[in-house]
């Protein structure tokens, strides 16, 4: 799975201390959770720019978004 954050944000600092990740999603209707553990590996350079293109014009828009609060 891939997730992309923004080099600028703090979370690359919390990741370059801790490579442990886990990602959650909780769905209230279902009161159903689900959780993903893993190790983070930090790409920056052509493969970045590569599979940034590869995302969709909407999510790229929603963290454009999420950077902006």
């Amino acid at each position: 799975m891939a997730i992309y954050t923004d080099t600028r944000s703090q979370r690359i600092n919390e990741l370059n201390l801790n490579i442990n990740v886990e990602i959650c999603w909780l769905f209230l209707s279902t009161k159903c959770q689900f959780r993903l553990s893993g190790i983070s590996r930090i790409y920056i350079g052509k493969d970045r720019l590569y599979n940034l293109d590869k995302v969709s014009k909407k999510s790229k828009c929603n963290v454009e978004l999420a950077n902006s609060w």
